[in-house]
């Protein structure tokens, strides 16, 4: 199975976090015996978490999608996956 992995938050893409969670399930898919495709950053922004999830999603069997400090008032990931 393929899988995509999409990290969402303005905190990373500004440099002011180093994202983790990404290579943690990265990590875990492969001890699975998954095949990851990608792993996208992306801020905090509607229109590009929609247009990496719709790639995401026509590449890929399993799309994780994880942030970075939670629900923040810019968070923009809740309305684009729905």
């Amino acid at each position: 199975m393929k899988v995509s992995i999409i990290i969402t938050g303005s905190e990373f893409t500004k440099g002011l976090k180093q994202d983790k969670n990404g290579h943690y399930i990265a990590k875990k898919c492969f001890e699975k015996g998954l095949k990851v495709n990608s792993i996208i950053l992306t801020s905090d922004n509607q229109y590009e978490i929609e247009t990496f999830l719709k790639i995401a999603l026509d590449k890929s069997d399993i799309v994780f999608i994880s942030g970075g400090l939670g629900p923040t008032d810019d968070d923009k990931t809740r309305v684009a996956v729905s």
